[in-house]
């Protein structure tokens, strides 16, 4: 009896033991926590609506948003930063802001978003942005939203098989490849956008003239523009690889890129020619940059770059390799790197070989930057077999100068700092914009001034339109500074 009595009173005390400890992580799972590390997580960090493609005004997806705490929380606000085209539902419950929103311990809840828009409405812009701001425990977080506000003509596989030109009454989406038969002239007009979806391609067998103007260029982009869940939060148009790029094959010829604007692609422009004795490509007074491959590569092509900004590369920003070459008033330089990725090569490779076969090589540069942050940012490789002709006349460059060869060199400066106008930004300015670039020159840079004055008066107006001589002399670049005296 006594030994039963024993063994009731231990599983009483076990009994209670339990009650006590599960009551005690009740109390826990029950308590509001105002930590300020405590952070909620969501499901995406940007909700992209396709609206353009369904050609419907309406339309509604959804996102998960978790407590991963072991204590409860409350959600102090959740609104829409603009609110004119969204509306969020949050627990079945629509509003465009919502206060004091609980979340228990271990827990989720389910957010709908729907976007109104018509499509046809040309007054809005291509894409309309939007961000649902969560304030928790003092925390700022945000889901960010995008859609596709206008209409837009849609190109999937497409070829384009005769004379065609592209106006600017509406923008182009690219979804796959478009191409342009041999024979074939693509006419792209002043103020065209064409967008490029993930392994959105052009791809060139025929002829490319795009005409942009000072005012309003041809834009060649990736599709997105929402932001990345960084900090600073980085818009995916800032980014790399963003769509494929621009191929020109050998049955290419006589292309021109004036007052264009391509950028953040994965393979930039690639050029591919059996002969020289014909015109492949003339880029003039336009921007190439940010491509997470090479941003332009040159195989045995007529290749002419004029007053234009060519700017960071994962790779080479030029690959020569073989070829004919001239360069005028044109900023080449290379300052590529995300948290994700950085260069892997020198700005500038020129060859006189292609797929090891020796192939003839010549190019001039006057008035040129080729400069990054590289310690050495142009490199050579000379087959004995074939001719290779260079020469840079009023250059601003970083070289090793134990590779500087007499005769190739003329009135250059070398492996000083360009003092570019980004340089001159505030601290606080830097960090909050860390991949925005300016390539203008500070009045003080040791480039103004300095640029060859008959090549200068060849390209009277520079890449934003100013007069390029200044008195008897003009820059180095693609930009003159202003009333400098």
């Amino acid at each position: 009896m006594i030994s039963l009595l024993k063994i009731l009173s231990k599983v009483m005390l076990v009994a209670a033991f339990v009650a006590a400890l599960s009551a005690l992580t009740s109390c826990s799972k029950d308590k509001i926590s105002y930590d300020g590390a405590l952070k909620l997580e969501f499901s995406v960090d940007t909700i992209s609506f396709d609206t353009i493609f369904t050609q419907l005004g309406s339309t509604t997806k959804m996102f998960k948003v978790y407590n991963r705490a072991s204590n409860r929380i409350v959600i102090s606000s959740i609104n829409l930063a603009d609110g004119s085209q969204y509306q969020i539902n949050v627990d079945g419950v629509s509003a465009d802001n919502f206060t004091d929103v609980y979340m228990n311990a271990n827990d989720s809840m389910t957010i709908f978003v729907q976007v109104k828009i018509d499509p046809s409405d040309k007054t809005l812009p291509f894409v309309v942005f939007d961000s649902i701001n969560f304030l928790t425990n003092g925390n700022n977080q945000n889901v960010y939203l995008q859609a596709y506000g206008q209409e837009a003509v849609r190109f999937n596989k497409k070829t384009i098989s005769a004379d065609t030109i592209l106006t600017a009454d509406l923008p182009y989406l690219i979804t796959d490849t478009l191409k342009i038969n041999e024979g074939v002239k693509l006419t792209i007009q002043e103020g065209c956008k064409l967008y490029f979806r993930k392994n959105g391609l052009m791809y060139v067998d025929g002829t490319l003239d795009a005409q942009g103007s000072l005012s309003n260029f041809v834009i060649f982009r990736g599709d997105r523009s929402d932001y990345m869940n960084t900090t600073p939060p980085l818009s995916y148009d800032m980014s790399s690889a963003q769509w494929q790029g621009i191929v020109f094959t050998a049955k290419s010829s006589d292309n021109s890129l004036k007052y264009t604007d391509v950028r953040n692609s994965t393979i930039g422009i690639v050029l591919d020619s059996t002969s020289t004795d014909k015109n492949t490509l003339t880029i003039e007074s336009s921007i190439i940059r940010n491509s997470s491959g090479n941003l332009i590569s040159s195989n045995n092509a007529y290749l002419r770059i004029y007053n234009s900004l060519v700017y960071n590369a994962g790779g080479y920003v030029l690959e020569l390799a073989g070829g004919d070459y001239e360069f005028c008033h044109v900023t080449f330089v290379n300052y590529y790197g995300y948290s994700w990725g950085s260069r892997t090569a020198p700005l500038t490779l020129m060859k006189n070989t292609y797929n090891q076969t020796p192939v003839s090589f010549n190019m001039s540069a006057a008035n040129c930057f080729f400069y990054g942050s590289y310690s050495t940012e142009i490199t050579f490789e000379q087959s004995e077999s074939a001719a290779f002709s260079y020469m840079f006349t009023n250059c601003f460059i970083k070289i090793s100068t134990s590779s500087l060869v007499a005769g190739h060199y003329v009135n250059c400066l070398y492996n000083t700092d360009p003092l570019f106008a980004y340089e001159a930004w505030d601290d606080e300015y830097a960090e909050n914009n860390p991949h925005l670039y300016d390539f203008h020159l500070q009045t003080s840079s040791p480039a103004v001034g300095k640029g060859d004055v008959s090549t200068g008066s060849r390209f009277p107006f520079d890449l934003d339109g100013n007069a390029r001589l200044n008195g008897s002399n003009c820059s180095i670049g693609a930009y003159e500074v202003v009333n400098n005296e």
